[in-house]
């Protein structure tokens, strides 16, 4: 049978979209190019080609995050600083013209011009894909909620109560220090097919587990089956037995000692 064609509107809505992300491709490969270098130097890190950038990067970041935790400073003074810090960086790197020598702290270990282009390429087919990821689930959830308010409701609730009760359990700080260090770890993760060299690894150890767990699955199965049999072949036994009726003995009539002496 022909596949059904696709209506008119999802057609016009998913060239559209597609339009869209080859828009901000463009835009976002432009913004960038200018600092091709110190994007390909941030994804070599994240992605473990350079593992001792990258064992710098995460404890600073942990000695970052011990310095902040040591100080019970207001969410505003927090504020104030990170803003404070963001902005006098930016200030002095464009007013005194600082310029990090990339090409020197972190030549590339492969100078073929179509591999370094393919690498910057890649970054850019990333980051288009996750916005686009998270915009499509946004509008997901709006029109989930457009269409579905008293459910929407209800879930958002329950998740709002979720959250609540695991805040009691974990401190913001550790929540918010295990996010991020998850959200670096995670290219390195993908890029290196942790998971699937984990499952390869532990794939032996599993299938022991399996034929374990099928094994006694299959005795229980069986010994339920066979206590079952054992109930139910006494019921089965009364049954199929004929019961016989009852026997009378037949009584004499009661004899009247005077009706004989009469006679």
């Amino acid at each position: 049978s022909r596949p059904r064609a696709l209506p008119y509107t999802a057609m016009q809505s998913g060239s559209s979209r597609l339009a869209r992300k080859a828009e901000y491709k463009g835009q976002l490969e432009a913004k960038l190019r200018q600092h091709e270098v110190p994007v390909r130097y941030i994804r070599s890190v994240l992605i473990w080609e350079r593992p001792v950038d990258f064992a710098v990067l995460v404890v600073a970041l942990s000695a970052m995050f011990w310095a902040y935790s040591s100080h019970n400073l207001a969410i505003l003074t927090q504020v104030g600083l990170v803003a404070a810090v963001y902005f006098a960086v930016e200030f002095a790197i464009v007013f005194f013209r600082i310029n990090v020598p990339w090409h020197m702290l972190a030549p590339p270990k492969n100078s073929d011009p179509a591999s370094l282009s393919a690498q910057f390429d890649q970054v850019i087919g990333h980051i288009v894909y996750w916005r686009f990821f998270f915009l499509d689930a946004l509008e997901d959830i709006q029109r989930f909620k457009t269409t579905n308010r008293m459910q929407f409701a209800i879930q958002i609730v329950a998740a709002g109560l979720v959250v609540a009760w695991f805040g009691t359990l974990v401190s913001g700080f550790w929540l918010l220090y295990s996010l991020l260090a998850l959200v670096i770890a995670t290219p390195g993760i993908l890029h290196n097919h942790i998971p699937a060299l984990v499952y390869r690894r532990a794939e032996p150890y599993l299938n022991q587990v399996k034929a374990i767990a099928g094994d006694k699955i299959a005795l229980g199965v069986e010994y339920v089956k066979k206590m079952m049999a054992q109930t139910n072949t006494p019921a089965r036994a009364a049954a199929s037995t004929p019961t016989s009726p009852p026997t009378t003995t037949p009584t004499s009539p009661e004899v009247d000692p005077n009706h004989k002496k009469n006679e």
